[in-house]
């Protein structure tokens, strides 16, 4: 059945805390968390394949190409050393490095996030939760990859929601998904007209898709936030009674995300 592990194949655990288990349950992690970051780098390859150079930039780019490939060299034996007798999971062709489908079986090719969303309080996991490297080029790969990780669990629970809560955009999304917990006085037609309001404009896209996800979920958030604690009505048009307009824009910088908010009367 798909999605079932196969008593041949060892598990790569990438949603929450990296982990790598045998067959049999029994743990084939890697202590160092280089030669974690390389598998996980594989893991989430869409070919599950890497090639040296790419490798060597995303866990060493602070190194010479010399003193990176002999540290690549040292992570792979680790890595191998961890796997013990499934050690043969792990490919070596020349300039490329890879994961053999075969061998392995991926928890993030099979997760769905509508389960987890079913539990009362549940916290959405944090893909590679523990993983914490120092180098900047991963860092940065590792943020993209949460931010699309953040997107597919968005997108399904979406997807799984009734008809009647499903919205296009993503701020009436927000107010829709938050109605649950307008306080019963301020949930009444009558109030609600004379209530204050704050209508979430569109951000100015200036980045790549990052930014504009960002900016999608800083506004949610907020939207959120104004609904759970005040008085305050999310509309998508301005009404009579007093009220402001809220912009976030999100701009990706080297080495800095800058997060720009504009409020207007």
């Amino acid at each position: 059945m798909e999605g079932l592990q196969s008593c041949r194949q060892i598990k790569i655990c990438l949603v929450g805390p990296f982990k790598v288990m045998g067959p049999d349950g029994g743990s084939l992690t890697p202590r160092g968390r280089k030669a974690c970051g390389l598998l996980s780098l594989l893991a989430l390859a869409p070919s599950l394949s890497r090639s040296r150079a790419l490798l060597q930039d995303k866990l060493w780019s602070d190194r010479g190409e010399e003193q990176g490939s002999a540290s690549l060299r040292q992570a792979l034996c680790e890595v191998r050393r961890s796997l013990g007798p499934y050690k043969d999971c792990l490919v070596t062709e020349g300039r490329t490095i890879a994961l053999d489908r075969e061998k392995v079986w991926i928890d993030l090719d099979y997760f769905d996030a509508t389960i987890s969303h079913e539990r009362p309080h549940a916290e959405v996991p944090v893909l590679l939760e523990d993983l914490d490297i120092r180098d900047r080029e991963f860092e940065h790969w590792l943020r993209d990859q949460r931010t699309a990780f953040e997107q597919r669990v968005d997108e399904q629970v979406a997807k799984s929601a009734p008809p009647e809560m499903r919205v296009a955009d993503p701020v009436r999304s927000a107010a829709v998904e938050s109605a649950a917990f307008v306080p019963a006085p301020f949930a009444s037609g009558a109030l609600s007209v004379e209530r204050p309001w704050v209508r979430i404009l569109p951000s100015t896209i200036s980045g790549n898709e990052t930014s504009a996800f960002l900016s999608q979920v800083i506004s949610n958030s907020i939207a959120q936030g104004i609904i759970e604690v005040s008085g305050i009505d999310v509309c998508d048009v301005p009404r009579d009674t007093p009220g402001i307009d809220l912009k976030i824009d999100v701009h990706p910088m080297p080495g800095v995300t800058a997060v720009h908010l504009s409020l207007r009367s």
